[in-house]
């Protein structure tokens, strides 16, 4: 488990939340995604509930959207949530500026332009569609 791992799941865990890590990856690229999906701590979570993925903005990570995931989960949706490449913590080639916070593993420096981006959401769309037969799509 890395640094952003511990961290993260200590303050989900004070939230009463806990998460599952997913690993997706592009077969055009061998880029790696890291994403989870978000559960109450007592491992309780919407079966049958549609999908909720929430992405985040430029320059920050998955744990902006921590204080929304209780809420979703309550109101009967399943979170997942996704750092885009060049973002979060824990590996190298971080978007420009935002020093050793990174992760994207394989990334090439500088690949982080909107038609990446875009890419990157339809890999995640392929994998929501595979857990679920309904999702939505939430950014900031």
């Amino acid at each position: 488990q890395d640094d952003f791992d511990r961290l993260f799941s200590e303050v989900l865990a004070r939230q009463g939340l806990a998460a599952i890590p997913i690993m997706l990856q592009s077969p055009e690229t061998g880029l790696v995604l890291k994403g989870y999906e978000f559960t109450l701590l007592n491992g309780s979570t919407v079966k049958n509930g549609p999908g909720l993925v929430l992405q985040h903005g430029w320059h920050s990570n998955v744990s902006s959207w921590i204080h929304y995931l209780k809420p979703a989960i309550l109101s009967g949706y399943r979170p997942h949530g996704w750092n885009w490449r060049g973002h979060g913590w824990g590996v190298e080639k971080p978007v420009l500026g935002l020093g050793n916070r990174s992760y994207v593993e394989n990334a090439k420096p500088g690949d982080y332009s909107p038609e990446r981006m875009i890419e990157d959401a339809e890999l995640i769309q392929k994998e929501m569609l595979h857990r679920t037969v309904k999702f939505f799509y939430a950014g900031h």
